[in-house]
């Protein structure tokens, strides 16, 4: 079986293929600075002396990590976003 592929689709949907390239670029630097602005501050929260600062943080922490145990365990870790990103179940 011999194909030859015909380029003409892919030059003339080239703009929006980079118009999608710069969007999925642009939401995936704001989503990682979010992130990283977020996980600083509540950082910074835990090491504070205020009790009822600490507390919500504490319950936040504790429900993403509940969330991620309960992922693995229940055998949707191959389907699930953030199971696949950590690279296997934590000890």
């Amino acid at each position: 079986m011999n194909y030859d592929f015909d380029w003409f689709y892919v030059k003339k949907g080239l703009p929006q293929l980079m118009e999608g390239l710069w969007l999925t670029l642009e939401l995936t630097m704001w989503a990682n600075l979010i992130g990283l602005v977020l996980g600083f501050l509540v950082a910074l929260g835990m090491l504070s002396k205020i009790k009822s600062l600490i507390w919500p943080l504490t319950a936040y922490i504790e429900f993403l990590d509940v969330r991620q145990h309960w992922c693995r365990s229940s055998g949707f870790s191959s389907a699930c976003q953030f199971c696949s990103m950590s690279g296997g179940v934590r000890n």
